[in-house]
């Protein structure tokens, strides 16, 4: 049915079929007072910029009860009228390419471009809400509504406001120039992924202050006063999203928030990078903040939580506890800011492990009436001090380590601070700085205090022999960086621990050593490994056997090694700790090199259903699954691994193999491209990528010829990848670039070996990654039939063969080997 811009539309979709769609022309459509449609409206104009339905009226302009599609339109309202432009109370919605404008509200209601109301379920696909005095899009109620591509501008409010027990999704949609990006308010469930929400002068890009299950998911905010601002008592999920150029900050908490705030990005900011306020208590984990005006991560008023695994390089401050907050910081990162941790006010709480180096002042720093407590936290490389309390600061400095900082590597007390000093570690004293600076403070008490200082390493070996406390000088050796050449001495040292076999801290501090060595890159590499393996294992067997990180320890340097001793390690390391994401991936990745792969395809499995968020458990399940010939579920869990972990080019490059094997090439070009913008040098990639542009020239020129382009790609039975076609004579074999592994179908090999002069280096070229062939003999599958090939010898030449087709696969060298054999060969 198609109606003109002409006469009454009320009175025109009053007598229309609700099943038959209407079509408006270009032009536009008046509505003189609220249009209520009580049955599923279908309408399709020009589009948005061309079909128009402008109205005046006093409340909504269109009320949907059942729902309805619209697609090419805008509705607009015009004057000074109090209303929203579209309401929907229930029913389903499909909205594509529509356009809505002109709400207008006043102080007591806010109303919106669009509103979902009661249980609308809505589709809504590049829509624009823009120029409304409230929101652009309201959803409310128990609606269900998933935007995709939509934008909102203009808006005086919100762009996008969520509220009530309303539930969706809301993905790579723009808000921009309103008073605020996207509002969550009430306990609605929404996941918002990759949106783009900037320039939100007096506002934020995104504000949640839902009780219900809200995640933030890889959204860029950039441009705003505050990136995201979580309120009230949310307990939001915010992952992987790009914070940067706020005035203000890149994330910030209020109330008693509790959200997991983790692997997001902020940069830039006017003042902070994540900043945490009154009683909130976030989980913030693994965040990068770079360059933040005043501060990487700060905790203010009476706020707590937990800040672990961090990197704060070049902010202001890397973290800042205020006023009365007290967070427990664990293993964060501070390089290259002002300072790295400093406490104000009357801040406590406890830090540990954290790492903190080349800051332009002290490593940390306690002030005030400040009482935090510092353990084994490691301060190097400082333009001041490694640890300074001044002022009335008080707490407790126990097993902490500082080295080579600029002014003293002790830690420095200065006025009336008081600090409990127990067990911290120092081997060098700032020269003369202490003389120099008591002129300067006349009126301060400056003493330099540390509860145990280590003596200078070359001191220290040259009474090594002398020592009864070897085990601690070797960790210290370790906590220290020495040089390699130290570092050598320090294990001929520690060959002493022969004379004491019932001391397992002895063993211990030898298998530091040891690890010590292979971060350096010495060598004998294995030779390393093999004694840091042997030394964890007695000190496991003179120790508890239950130490789960000494089991990790002595099954990674097993797995190193390549033997298939560390799956016994790993399998005891997940009895310990059932709920352990490294110790599932370990055992998984043990039992695939160990060749294992039932039993590797088992515990991937249930890798994955305890730990769900692991992105390399499901990349290390995809490979044994492809191995296996499960290739629709190793495509699956691949994916899982993308999306989790979408840099990660060792998936890209591998699920590009696997989408190539099975015909999908547009797609696996978009991995390979992906993985060499990740990793520039690798060269198989590169040789994957040109394979696949060559394979889809090939089929380009087939579909212009008229023909049927045949796939005839063969994966290796070594390496799983693909292998390139290669002409000798009359005969195309296959030959793998990376471990130079050939396949001949049925009767080729005689052919070849009839036929040619010498294998040389046409058929034997070097192999580009000879450490990709991980399948042993007599686990490598046909590449017809899939088959396992059977391992049969020649003499003293042993090849893989299959007895369903009569294929051969030679690693490389052993066709040379043949060679020699082929009278022999051919007469039999």
């Amino acid at each position: 049915m198609r109606i003109p811009p002409t006469g009454d539309l009320a009175a025109r979709l009053a007598v229309a079929d609700p099943a038959v769609e209407i079509e408006l022309e270009p032009g536009d459509y008046r509505i003189s007072t609220s249009l209520i449609v009580n049955a599923p409206l279908r309408l399709k104009g020009a589009g948005m910029f061309q079909t128009r339905l402008v109205g005046a009226a006093h409340g909504p302009l269109l009320v949907l009860a059942e729902g309805g599609r619209l697609e090419g339109l805008t509705v607009e309202r015009t004057g000074t009228e109090f209303g929203a432009v579209v309401v929907v109370e229930g029913g389903r919605l499909e909205l594509k390419s529509c356009r809505f404008r002109g709400a207008a509200s006043h102080e007591s209601e806010r109303q919106a471009g669009l509103i979902l109301r009661g249980r609308t379920e809505a589709e809504l696909r590049e829509c624009h809400f823009d120029h409304n005095q409230g929101h652009g899009l309201g959803v409310y109620d128990e609606a269900r509504c998933h935007a995709v591509r939509c934008q909102a501008r203009g808006n005086q409010n919100f762009g996008i406001h969520l509220a009530g027990w309303s539930r969706g999704r809301v993905e790579s949609c723009e808000c921009a120039e309103n008073g605020s990006g996207v509002g969550l308010a009430g306990h609605c469930n929404f996941e918002l992924s990759r949106n783009f929400c900037h320039h939100h002068k007096t506002g934020m890009g995104i504000s949640c202050s839902s009780e219900g299950d809200v995640v933030l998911r890889k959204n860029e905010c950039s441009g705003n006063v505050s990136g995201i601002e979580l309120r009230d008592n949310t307990r939001a999920q915010v992952d992987r999203n790009e914070c940067s150029e706020n005035s203000v900050s890149g994330i910030t908490c209020f109330d008693k928030c509790a959200p997991l705030i983790k692997n997001n990005a902020c940069r830039a900011n006017g003042q902070g990078g994540i900043q945490v306020w009154e009683q909130a208590r976030p989980r913030v984990e693994r965040n990068f903040l770079f360059g933040n005006e005043s501060v990487g991560l700060s905790f203010h008023e009476r706020s707590t939580g937990v800040a672990r695994g961090n990197q704060c390089v070049k902010n202001g401050m890397g973290m800042s506890i205020n006023d009365l907050a007290c967070p427990d910081l664990i293993g964060n990162d501070c390089n290259g800011n002002g300072v790295g941790l400093t406490y104000f006010d009357q801040a406590g709480g406890s830090a540990s492990a954290n790492k903190l180096s080349e800051n332009e002042g002290s490593g940390i720093q306690v002030g005030d009436l400040c009482s935090p407590c510092l353990l084994n936290n490691q301060c190097s490389t400082n333009g001041h001090f490694g640890i300074l309390f001044l002022q009335n600061a008080s707490g407790e400095a126990r097993g902490n380590q500082c080295w080579k900082n600029l002014k003293s590597d002790r830690v420095v007390i200065m006025d009336e601070a008081a600090p409990i000093l127990n067990g911290n570690l120092t081997h060098r004293a700032g020269e003369g700085f202490f003389d120099r600076i008591k002129g300067v403070f006349r009126k301060s008490r400056v003493r330099e205090e540390v509860a145990e200082i280590g003596p200078e390493p070359d001191d220290e070996l040259a009474r090594a022999t002398e020592l009864t406390d070897l085990p601690r000088y070797l960790q210290q050796m370790v906590v220290m960086k020495a040089p390699q050449e130290l570092l050598e001495q320090a294990r001929a040292r520690a060959e002493d621990i022969q004379r004491r076999p019932e001391d397992p801290e002895s063993y211990l501090a030898y298998a530091a050593v040891m690890d010590r060595l292979l971060e350096a890159e010495a060598q004998p590499r294995e030779g390393w490994l093999e004694g840091a393996a042997r030394a964890l294992e007695r000190a496991l067997e003179l120790k508890a056997p239950d130490e789960f990180t000494i089991r990790m320890r002595a099954g990674k340097a097993r797995y190193e090694l390549r033997e298939s001793e560390c799956v016994a390690h790993f399998r005891a390391a997940v009895d310990l700790r059932p709920e352990s994401p490294e110790a599932r991936l370990s055992l998984a990745q043990g039992l695939h090199r160990s060749g294992e792969l039932a039993e590797a395809v088992a515990a991937g499995r249930e890798g994955v259903s305890r730990c769900p968020e692991l992105a390399e458990l499901h990349y290390e399940l995809a490979l044994v699954l492809e191995r296996t010939g499960e290739t629709s579920q190793a495509k699956h869990h691949y994916l899982e691994s993308e999306r989790l972990d979408p840099n990660d080019y060792r998936v890209q490059n591998d699920f590009g193999v696997t989408l190539y094997g099975l015909g999908e090439y547009e797609e696996a070009l978009r991995r390979f491209r992906h993985g060499l913008a990740l990793r520039p040098d690798d060269e198989l990639a590169q040789k994957n990528l040109d394979r696949c542009l060559a394979r889809l020239d090939e089929l380009a020129t087939a579909v212009t010829h008229g023909r049927q382009a045949s796939v005839s790609l063969l994966f290796c039975p070594a390496c799983s990848l693909p292998m390139d076609a290669l002409q000798v004579r009359e005969v195309e074999l296959d030959r793998c670039g990376a471990c130079g592994g050939l396949w001949f179908d049925g009767g080729e090999l005689k052919v070849v070996l009839t036929k040619m002069d010498a294998p040389g280096d046409v058929l034997e070229p070097p192999a580009q990654a000879p450490e990709k062939a991980l399948r042993k003999p007599g686990q490598r599958p046909c590449c017809r039939c899939k088959e396992l090939l059977e391992v049969t010898r020649f003499e003293h030449v042993e090849v893989d063969v299959c007895r369903l087709c009569g294929g051969f696969f030679l690693d490389r060298g052993e066709l040379g080997e043949l060679w020699g054999l082929r009278g022999r060969l051919l007469k039999d």
